[in-house]
């Protein structure tokens, strides 16, 4: 015996309705996975270049080019270099190293 007032538009239905809920579910994770895959990224940007740019300027040398403000600031020890990226702040600081000598 067949059930009453089964067809094919309901299963289609069904469908529908099985697919519109799924991707109200899964729509909103990708998204946010999305956002902090980016998030990450520009944070591993930054830290990059805060160290390139603080390299550049212990070696004596300019003109590294970032897409982040990088602040540096020297002093008779050590170079360090700062830069505000997105909610984080990323800072390297790195020491002047002595020249080696032959004397102990």
């Amino acid at each position: 015996m067949k059930p009453t007032g089964f067809s094919l538009s309901n299963e289609l239905g069904q469908t529908l309705l099985e697919f519109a809920i799924s991707t109200a579910i899964i729509m909103p994770l990708l998204t946010g996975a999305a956002w902090l895959l980016r998030e990450h990224w520009v944070q591993a940007a930054c830290a990059r270049d805060v160290f390139e740019v603080t390299r550049t300027r212990l070696d004596g040398r300019s003109g590294f080019a970032s897409r982040f403000r990088v602040e540096v600031t020297e002093t008779e020890h050590w170079v360090e270099g700062s830069a505000r990226c997105l909610k984080h702040t990323e800072t390297v600081r790195l020491p002047r190293l002595m020249p080696l000598t032959g004397e102990p």
